[in-house]
This record gives C-alpha cells, sequence and structure tokens, in this order.
C-alpha cells in the first residue's frame, strides 16, 4: 500500500534550521571573546519562506502544475527548488558571509510520488507529519534534509508514495550529504582548489582574499565547480538504477552544468512516464491525474479525502 503523503501548493510555508559559513563582518584577524572566529560554520535559521518564492519563480526554479490544482491553486511537482534570496540568518546574525548565503540560497523536494503524474510530472513530496518527509536546505559546509514546509497537513489531499520513491529519496539525500563530506575533508589538499574548508580559512586571514574567495563560493553555487557535477552525476545515476531497480518504469537520469541562478545545460536519458499503461484514475479539480496502471484505491492511489 502506498504511503498517502500530504502536497504542497504555492502558499504552503516552509522552515528549518542548519548550519552556515559566518564570516566576520570586520575583516578582523582575532574576534573578541565569545565572537565565532571568522570562516567557520555557525548554527542558521532557515527562515520562512512560501514554496513560490519571488525570485525562484522568476528563474524557473519552482515547479508547479499549470492545470491540476488543490484549493485552486497550483501543486508542487517534480524538481521543485525555492529558489535564491531566501534570507536565511546566522547566530550571531552580523555576517559578511550573506552577499554568497542569500542571492545563492535554495530549499528542495527530494521525495516524490512516482506513480501519481499531475501534469505529465511526479508530484513532489515533503510533510512534517505525520511521517517526516525532509526537504534539502542550502547549508555551509553541506547541504541537509533539514526544512519541513509547516501546515500541508492541514490539505484534504495526499498522494501514495511507493516503497521506491521513498528509497529514492533516501539515496538523495545520502549522496547529497556524502559529496558535500568527501569534497569538504575527504580529499587532502582539494580544499584549496575549490574553495572547500582548507581554501576558505586561508582566504579569511586578510581582507585582500575577499574577493577570490567569493568567487570561488559563487562557481559552486552556480553548479560550475567538480563537487556540484559529481553530485548531479552520481545521485542521477544511483537514482536511475534504483527507479529501474524498484520496477518503476521509464526511469529518467539527467546531468546538467549550471542551476541556480544561471540556466542549466543538461542532458537527459529516458524520460517522463507516459506509456499506455498510465490510466486517468482520478482527477483533482476537474483535471484528470495520471497513476500508474495496476495501482488501486486499496494500494497505491491518490487518496481524496
Amino acid at each position: 500500500m502506498g504511503m498517502p503523503v500530504f502536497v504542497n501548493v504555492i502558499w504552503d510555508p516552509t522552515m528549518g534550521m542548519l548550519s552556515h559559513t559566518w564570516w566576520d563582518p570586520t575583516m578582523t584577524a582575532a574576534p573578541p571573546p565569545g565572537v565565532p572566529k571568522p570562516n567557520t560554520p555557525n548554527p542558521s535559521i532557515e527562515m520562512i519562506a512560501t514554496q513560490m518564492w519571488t525570485a525562484g519563480y522568476a528563474l524557473g526554479l519552482n515547479k508547479f502544475t499549470a492545470k491540476t490544482l488543490h484549493l485552486n491553486v497550483p501543486i508542487c511537482i517534480a524538481d521543485h527548488d525555492q529558489g535564491i534570496l531566501i534570507p536565511d540568518l546566522t547566530i550571531p546574525p552580523p555576517n559578511l558571509w550573506y552577499v554568497i548565503q542569500w542571492p545563492f540560497s535554495g530549499r528542495k523536494m527530494t521525495f516524490q510520488a512516482s506513480t501519481v503524474q499531475m501534469d505529465g510530472q511526479p508530484t513532489s513530496c515533503s510533510q512534517l507529519v505525520p511521517i517526516p518527509l525532509p526537504m534539502m536546505t542550502c547549508g555551509d559546509p553541506i547541504t541537509a534534509p533539514t526544512a519541513f514546509p509547516l501546515i500541508n497537513f492541514t490539505h484534504t489531499l495526499t498522494v501514495g508514495m511507493t516503497l521506491g520513491d521513498f528509497l529514492m529519496g533516501l539515496a538523495s539525500i545520502a549522496i547529497s550529504i556524502a559529496i558535500d563530506a568527501f569534497f569538504e575533508w575527504g580529499v587532502p589538499g582539494i580544499g584549496k582548489l575549490i574553495g572547500g574548508k582548507a581554501g576558505k580559512e586561508v582566504a579569511a586571514k586578510a581582507a585582500d582574499t575577499l574577493g577570490p574567495a567569493l568567487a570561488k563560493a559563487a562557481l559552486g553555487k552556480l553548479g560550475l565547480m567538480p563537487k556540484d557535477l559529481a553530485k548531479k552525476i552520481v545521485s542521477g545515476l544511483a537514482g536511475w538504477g534504483l527507479a529501474a531497480g524498484t520496477g518503476q518504469d521509464n526511469p529518467t537520469f539527467k546531468v546538467g552544468v549550471g542551476g541556480g541562478p544561471v540556466p542549466e545545460i543538461a542532458v537527459t536519458v529516458g524520460g517522463p512516464a507516459q506509456d499506455p499503461s498510465r490510466l486517468a484514475s482520478t482527477t483533482v479539480g476537474g483535471v484528470p491525474v495520471a497513476v500508474t496502471s495496476g495501482n488501486t484505491p486499496t494500494n497505491d492511489p491518490l487518496n481524496v479525502f
């Protein structure tokens, strides 16, 4: 039986906690007692942002249905990212790193209901209760699944997420964290090359290195550094393999360079499942929603209460 998960719509708020780089606004080498050292990961409050976020929507990072609606508004679908300019705050709040942190922020869904197609795409899944399904949120030194929608449990529409969908989401999260950790700590000297921990600590020693350090960080956030490309390749392959192994039809593997505030150049192998075995088994807002043939209202439904 598919696990019922509440859908997310455009006005659903999300929030979380993580860590971000703290860079001393005064650029002093020796901060006063009680003040963090420059360029250290500090706790951060991942501020409230709605699923439709102005900058993310303008850049095409938000992914919503156009025809299938719930409560007369669009629903989040595959590859949804809230996008940039989310004003996450570090503790303490004064932080020079905001010039990188805010323009390249992101909050992305990693779980999907692959057997429930809305406007021809899988439905994105995230919820706080009853079973937590987190969103990945931006952070330093790693991105992590620490953000959640706050009130989507009040919706009257759920979709059935299969075990394969759940495993694919977990694999995506694990791979993302592992690659971040590998490039941050796992290879001696590579930090200096890609602006990782070692490189940042060196850069933070003097104000005149601020420009190059920020440039390296910006390239990483744009998906143009080795870590980001490796993450896309490995996570894409793993997701494709898991989808094929769990019997999901037409699994898709996409590798892209770029992304975020710049257009992504991507190569896709496979495509969304549009084969004849998909049936319009129910409707949302009067629009047919495709559910894989063989799923019934008792085992993997689109659950409408």
